[in-house]
């Protein structure tokens, strides 16, 4: 009786699929601000003074806004990755 059973059950076990191993992403924040450079919105999800906060935001607002709207949307900024997007007059960037 088991013999059946198992007989039944092996057909319907599938073999396990190779897994990609992708490399982790992690958002460290996200930044939403005009064409001015008003800052409307911003996500932090790093722990870091108020100071550091202030620079960091100052200094990719200043590297999107002068870019060419013909330019990639993809900047390398010291070791990490900023992905940015222009909707109407706000930027959403991600880094």
């Amino acid at each position: 009786m088991d013999s059946n059973i198992q007989n039944l059950e092996s057909p319907c076990i599938e073999t396990p699929r190779k897994q990609l191993e992708l490399p982790t992403v992690q958002i460290r924040f996200l930044l939403l601000f005009s064409r001015q450079g008003k800052l409307r919105l911003q996500k932090w999800y790093v722990t870091l003074t108020e100071k550091e906060k202030r620079k960091i935001t100052r200094e990719l607002m200043h590297i999107i806004l002068t870019r060419s709207p013909k330019t990639s949307s993809f900047v390398d900024w010291k070791d990490l990755k900023l992905v940015y997007k222009s909707y109407v007059a706000e930027y959403y960037a991600f880094c």
